[in-house]
């Protein structure tokens, strides 16, 4: 499971920065903040071209110009279950980062997601499959139907303990 939050364009004239600046704050502090606000939008144009290549399907997708697309590769090659949530803002001050965002997120859901080399399984295969899972959902029901507290005495103390479908476990965690 991979959850990513890409937070957005950081446009330095618009954000904290700027008031940062204007009040007494270390002058290191502003300038890691704006060099945070670089990584951010060079992270997002770098899975922009990785989505446009995507979805023109071209053969090279640099996956390897960030981080963040390079973590991102199985999401966006479809080795994986892929969802995207996009949000924007309703200010009119913010009219063309929404924009942008909305086009971005069109981008997004242009890609076609293919297998990245994974066959899909053999007949037989999914036979063996189901056979052991419905010997798993057998075992599970042996065990409920089976398995009981029980207590001996063990010196002067009594000790209490599930019996019954010992076997049952064993075999359950073989499978597992």
């Amino acid at each position: 499971l991979c959850l990513v939050d890409l937070g957005g364009a950081e446009q330095v004239s618009k954000s904290i920065l700027t008031h940062a600046a204007k009040r007494v704050v270390a002058p290191g502090d502003v300038a890691e903040r704006i060099q945070e606000a670089v990584f951010i939008n060079l992270g997002l144009l770098a899975l922009k071209k990785c989505v446009r290549a995507l979805v023109a399907d071209d053969p090279h997708v640099p996956f390897n110009d960030a981080k963040l697309t390079t973590m991102l590769r199985g999401a966006l090659r479809g080795t994986c279950v892929t969802s995207v949530v996009v949000t924007c803002s309703s200010e009119d001050r913010h009219a063309a980062e929404t924009v942008d965002t909305l086009r971005f997120g069109e981008g997004v859901s242009s890609v076609a997601l293919k297998q990245d080399g994974h066959t899909p399984l053999s007949s037989a295969a999914l036979h063996a499959l189901h056979q052991v899972e419905r010997e798993i959902e057998e075992l599970h029901a042996h065990i409920l139907a089976n398995e009981r507290w029980e207590t001996s005495a063990v010196g002067e103390k009594s000790v209490t303990r599930i019996v019954g479908a010992e076997t049952a476990h064993l075999r359950l965690d073989a499978l597992m």
